[in-house]
């Protein structure tokens, strides 16, 4: 019989009993699983059709949490304690230094191949990354719809090494509190098991809200790492399961695992549910991995395994590799030169995992473990300043430094054409806002001059909102945020309007043409600097005007005289935003009372749209376009200006093409107060505009748009919606584009904040086109020119005040 038993034994047949009961501590079978995946990872990140590769990080997760969980517990078991000291001095010699290499190379050879513009944000990235808490600035960046997300961070890998981090943090000392007892187990379990169910419950709803959190945060991946550890804390009564059903569920899970590897790649939200497959694939994979015939004894191959060995920093050093070569060659990576990149890194990583983790992975003879934090932190701090003094070094020898970064007056003498001082003198003044809370339906009547309703709030500062007194003729005059009436003095604030001409509506009409573009070497002069060009956005979300993501009601703020003669208001995303800076000119021009209603990344559409920063259903979209459309009716404009973003992401139920888009952009355009504009989408560029800039000052032509985003497929869509609308669509391309490609500077102006937002210097400039196209059709609301004066005041004195 015994004899029976060591044949068995010899095949690879017995069931060693020793790891279930929570013995042996390294397993060749979860070597090659952590092989595998790096492997689906780098085949993703390669470009091979492995679209949900991503999911390798998923089967990391639970990894990390079965062994550091069996570690600790084992401890208490074994000792009676868990020691936190040596646990850290343990994780800090097995962490940090191939972490602090690799940040430390990528952020030397980052300058090479980045725009000195985006040095600040790398030195940053890689600070977060050796602090461990990028995955927290990654999300936070991700949901930015301004963000620079036009250059990939070198050091993105490093988030899912942050949650790690973050998780031996907080995994130790909570084990310690849930194993005080004399079944130490099973307090770990059900402590373990609580934190399962709230972290789930956390990630599914997460994803619904805002991707980007769910996928980066610790408490929304706890799950995962906590599923690892419930097997671990079980794994003593797992030998009671028969093995053909253990074995039948490792194959189920590898099965699982490659149908999510080949899959997942379209799925939105990710993690929510569906991040519990490859979870359960990967915890069928650990149960059944030391049985024979199971998936872990087929995988148990000495290149995988091997890769296992390396995985670490195969996974630091990949990405890099892939971004920086991708970066300095200016285009995505072929499938080919990719994988020739992987195995380069391979190679880079086998020698980093002999020369770099080995040797200091466990400490010498005599040399305590805890001896490892004095020099992990002098290298987390070296680190830290290496990033920052190099990107400090790179932005000042390009000229980019903090003292060069002023854009010059706003109101400074610039081109022909271009708004001079005296039409810019009262630009920058502060809104007058309705009261946060302010039924805004109501307000909207005060400013078309219906009758107050009773108890209904005015319109006032945004300090100190002043109740209206009632009126059978007007509504009141609000103070401004100075205190004083925004009544404006003299002569204007009695100036009575031209009448305006019936429009002579056209189906579409054309800027005229910029004065001039550059090519070539970059102008001497320009505005704004490029340093200050990403900062030139449109001013509404710093006065609190415009709307972002998560809020549904929209904000009223009046821009110029709160009783002008003439009211124009406009609605959009964004890129309608972009637009205030024209429009703000020709209001002060034209004594306008300009209202802005924008919310980020929100598609002017009846249909559902996705938003693109938290990859979810946009339903605060919805509900702010149904506000608005009830309040722009009650202000009675004059004129209405819309414009969108080409982007229109739609979301299930929504139209697909460029015809039923239009017709769903059309229907909010007829239900608006007319005459209705819609100014058609700016072209979009190659790159960064300032960033580019910065980088190519001898030769700008590498940073202009491509031909074929100018007229391109959106504007069949633009075409439809405003026969739908009955409106009329504003091509302003020739203003901002006058030759293809399209310049980044026109008129001596950067065009562009980013590849697809004007600059604001650039939109106050396209005050003069787009007052004459509205000249031209008849509604430029101009006011009534001052009459002479009459009085008998002799030459020379001032009118009387």
């Amino acid at each position: 019989m015994n004899l029976r038993r060591i044949a068995r034994a010899r095949a690879g047949e017995a069931r060693p009993a020793p790891p279930h009961a929570g013995g042996a501590e390294f397993r060749p079978d979860l070597e090659a699983l952590r092989g595998v995946a790096v492997l689906l990872v780098l085949a993703y990140h390669a470009g091979l059709p492995v679209d949900g590769g991503f999911i390798g990080v998923d089967v990391f997760f639970v990894l990390s949490g079965f062994l550091i969980t069996g570690l600790l517990v084992r401890e208490r078991e074994r000792a009676g304690r868990i020691d936190l000291v040596a646990f850290y001095g343990r994780r800090v010699r097995r962490i940090l230094p191939a972490a602090a290499v690799v940040v430390a190379a990528t952020i030397l050879v980052v300058p090479f191949v980045v725009s000195p513009l985006d040095m600040p944000r790398m030195a940053g990235d890689a600070v977060s990354s050796i602090l461990a808490f990028s995955n927290i600035r990654f999300a936070a960046t991700d949901l930015d719809y301004f963000a620079d997300h036009g250059t990939p961070s070198p050091f993105r890998q490093f988030w899912s090494l942050a949650v790690e981090e973050q998780f031996y943090f907080v995994w130790p000392a909570l084990l310690v509190a849930a194993t005080w007892g004399r079944r130490p187990r099973l307090g770990a379990g059900i402590a373990v098991a609580g934190l399962f169910a709230a972290s789930l419950a956390a990630c599914v709803v997460v994803s619904g809200i805002a991707v980007p959190w769910a996928f980066y945060s610790l408490p929304t991946r706890a799950w995962q790492l906590a599923a690892g550890g419930l097997l671990a804390i079980a794994l003593p009564l797992l030998p009671r399961v028969p093995s053909a059903l253990v074995i039948a569920a490792g194959w189920v899970g590898a099965a699982l695992l490659a149908l999510a590897a080949l899959t997942f790649g379209e799925l939105q939200p990710y993690p929510g549910w569906y991040a519990l497959v490859p979870t359960l694939a990967t915890l069928a994979l650990i149960a059944s991995g030391e049985l024979a015939r199971s998936p872990g004894r087929v995988l148990q191959v000495a290149p995988l395994r091997f890769t296992g060995r390396i995985s670490y920093s195969l996974y630091l050093w990949h990405w890099p590799v892939l971004i920086l070569t991708a970066l300095a060659l200016g285009e995505a990576l072929p499938v080919p030169l990719a994988v020739a990149l992987l195995a380069g890194a391979y190679a880079l990583s086998a020698w980093s995992y002999r020369y770099v983790e080995q040797p200091y992975r466990r400490p010498g003879r005599g040399v305590p473990v805890t001896a490892a934090f004095r020099p992990a932190l002098a290298t987390i701090v070296a680190v830290a300043l290496l990033s920052v003094g190099t990107a400090t070094y790179v932005t000042t020898a390009s000229g980019l430094d903090a003292s060069s970064q002023a854009a010059g007056p706003v109101g400074s003498p610039g081109p022909a054409g271009s708004p001079g001082p005296e039409d810019l003198a009262g630009l920058d003044a502060p809104p007058i806002r309705a009261p946060d809370g302010a039924d805004l339906s109501a307000v909207a009547a005060l400013l078309a001059g219906a009758q107050e309703p009773a108890k209904s709030p005015a319109v006032g500062s945004d300090r100190s909102p002043t109740p209206a007194a009632p009126s059978s003729t007007s509504p009141s005059v609000a103070p401004s945020a100075s205190g004083s009436s925004s009544t404006r003095p003299d002569s204007m604030a009695s100036a009575a309007p031209l009448p305006s001409p019936t429009p002579s509506y056209v189906a579409e009409i054309a800027a005229p043409k910029a004065a001039s573009f550059a090519r070539g070497a970059m102008p001497t002069k320009v505005r704004p600097s490029i340093a200050a060009a990403r900062q030139d956005g449109d001013p509404l979300m710093k006065d609190g005007c415009a709307v972002d993501r998560a809020e549904r009601e929209p904000k009223l703020c009046i821009y110029g005289r709160e009783d002008a003669p003439h009211t124009v208001v406009l609605i959009g995303d964004s890129h309608a935003s972009m637009w205030f800076g024209a429009l703000r000119v020709l209001a002060e021009q034209r004594d306008w009372r300009l209202i802005p209603m924008t919310k980020n990344a929100c598609t002017f559409i009846d249909a559902p749209v996705v938003d693109p920063n938290a990859g979810t259903v946009y339903t605060a979209c919805a509900a702010w376009i149904d506000a608005v459309m009830k309040v722009v009716p009650e202000l009675k404009p004059d004129l209405v200006v819309v414009s969108m973003n080409s982007w229109v992401l739609p979301a299930p139920g929504a139209p697909t093409t460029m015809k039923g888009q239009g017709q769903a952009i059309g229907r909010l355009l007829k239900a608006l107060p007319h005459p209705v504009l819609l100014i058609s989408a700016t072209p979009f560029y190659r790159t960064n505009v300032p960033g580019c800039l910065a980088a190519n000052r001898r030769n700008i032509d590498v940073c202009v748009a491509d031909a074929s985003w100018i007229h391109g497929y959106w504007m069949e869509r633009e075409r439809v919606a405003v026969k739908v609308g009955k409106a009329t669509l504003v091509d302003m391309s020739p203003a901002i584009c006058p030759r293809t490609p399209c310049s980044p500077i026109v008129d001596g102006i950067i065009v562009m904040k980013d590849e697809h937002h004007l600059t604001n210097t650039f939109s106050r400039h396209l005050a003069g086109p787009l007052g004459i196209v509205l000249d031209r059709l008849g509604i430029s609301l101009r006011p009534e020119p001052m009459p002479m004066p009459t009085s008998s005041a002799s030459p020379g004195s001032g009118p009387a005040r």
